[in-house]
Formats: structure tokens, sequence, C-alpha cells
């Protein structure tokens, strides 16, 4: 039996993948904009401390789009088969990327990021004034 997508799944899978778009999209125009690397492989050339726009919501947004395409997905098949590959990549990303990523940014920009890290969430949230420990 063929499986058919139904009208509201594609709706919601465009619109998913729009705002999943849109996020990544901001993200890499903002590392433009303050002409520093959006490299993951070389966070050690940041040349500058991004912490304006989406930033203030979340550390990862280049993060956040990559699993948001995975809940597009999900969200496209209308399948809750589809979820936990998500989660297993925010794992993934968070071991063998953002921890890395956020030790040499430490390196680099010292207390500007320990400070950043305790305001902004590292995958997603409202910022918090005075957080006592890095978002989670």
């Amino acid at each position: 039996m063929a499986n058919v997508l139904s009208r509201r799944s594609l709706v919601q899978g465009v619109a998913a993948g729009t705002v999943t778009a849109a996020v990544g999209i901001t993200a890499l125009a903002q590392f433009n904009r303050h002409e520093t690397t959006f490299d993951p492989e070389t966070p050690e050339l940041a040349s500058a401390l991004v912490t304006d726009g989406i930033y203030g919501y979340t550390r990862n947004p280049m993060c956040l789009a990559l699993t948001g395409a995975l809940v597009t997905h999900a969200v496209w098949l209308g399948s809750l088969r589809a979820i936990p590959p998500v989660a297993a990549l925010a794992v993934v990303l968070t071991a063998f990327q953002i921890r890395p990523e956020e030790r040499a940014l430490e390196q680099i920009f010292g207390d500007e990021y320990r400070d950043y890290m305790n305001q902004v969430p590292r995958w997603l949230g409202w910022p918090s004034e005075g957080k006592t420990s890095p978002g989670v």
C-alpha cells in the first residue's frame, strides 16, 4: 500500500522547513556580518563573539537548523518513528561539536563567553539575566 502524504503533513512540513531554513540562513548571515568564521571544524579561528540577533536565543542556531531539518522530515512524514533520530542527532552534535566548540570559544573569549553561556541556552530558550550555570 503506497504511503501518500496528506495535504496537512505537506503544509506543516513546508512551514517547519521554512522556519528551519530561516534560522540557518540568519545564523550564517550574522557570522558573515561580523566577519568571523562559521567553519565548525575551526572554532579557534573565531575573530568575533556573535551574541546578537538569533544568538540571543540560542548559542547554536546552526545545529538547531540541522536538527530542525530532521524535525521537518518527521512532520512531513507525519511519523513519530522519525523523532528518535532527532534526539540522536542532538546528542551527537552536543558531544562532538558543541562542547568542543564551547571549550575553544572559552579559551579565546574568556569571561565574555562564560557570561554569554550563563545568559543564553545552548539549544533554545529565552535569554536569562543572572543565570549561574550554562544553558542546556
